[in-house]
């Protein structure tokens, strides 16, 4: 069975202490992966606001919030300012792409976005797009190739945007086959390799991300 590994990164707790070391484990197994990070502010703590959604709580008590981000993270964007994870943790994400990782986009800000995509217009999708996609060139020296999309949350401006802005390909959704998205006949030309969530028990998964190739399993830093 081979298996494709997409890493979605959140947090600056996430990218300057869990990607480090997803990195030397992947590497001691001999395994690929492709890491899609955030890399504007972190407000993670903005998300207290989900606290009022149906089966919030029930998610909270099942992942064990505060053990699996820690405190501070929970306070940025709250209490504490929101670090710039970009400006941050260059170096680290740095070091993913020259240990021969795939890097790609997740997120500006990962609550805002997840939060406020559904409902958004073109101005203000198209501005949380062009912010990571500006950010990134400063921290590789290149544009990135793909993008995934925090929480998976998508509307029709955010897929029209992966075609202007020139992605190999992306992974905004989650399903078993690679797809081409069509909106009442419109084709959007970026194929989607949606995530296969981990206890799908598929065995049909690639190790390298490839718009030819099936689905990656996905996990959060």
């Amino acid at each position: 069975m081979k298996l494709a590994l997409k890493v979605d990164v959140d947090t600056y707790h996430g990218t300057r202490k869990g990607v480090p070391r997803l990195v030397d484990m992947l590497k001691k197994h001999g395994a690929g992966a492709t890491f899609l990070f955030s890399v504007g502010p972190d407000h993670t703590g903005r998300a207290i606001k989900r606290v009022f959604r149906r089966g919030f709580l029930a998610k909270v008590s099942r992942t064990s919030v505060v053990s699996h981000y820690g405190l501070r993270t929970l306070l940025y964007g709250t209490l504490l300012p929101g670090p710039d994870i970009g400006r941050r943790c260059r170096d680290v994400m740095r070091s993913v792409r020259d240990a021969g990782f795939e890097v790609g986009i997740h997120s500006w800000d990962h609550v805002k976005w997840q939060d406020g995509v559904d409902g958004a217009d073109a101005r203000w999708t198209e501005r949380q797009m062009q912010s990571r996609a500006r950010a990134i060139p400063s921290i590789f020296g290149e544009s990135a190739r793909a993008h995934g999309a925090a929480g998976w949350q998508m509307n029709l401006h955010a897929l029209r945007l992966t075609q202007r802005l020139g992605f190999d390909y992306a992974s905004d959704s989650r399903g078993s086959r690679p797809f081409i998205p069509v909106w009442r006949a419109e084709i959007v030309a970026c194929p989607q390799l949606p995530t296969t969530p981990a206890d799908a028990g598929r065995a049909d998964r690639h190790r390298t991300a490839s718009p030819r190739r099936t689905s990656p399993s996905t996990c959060s830093a």
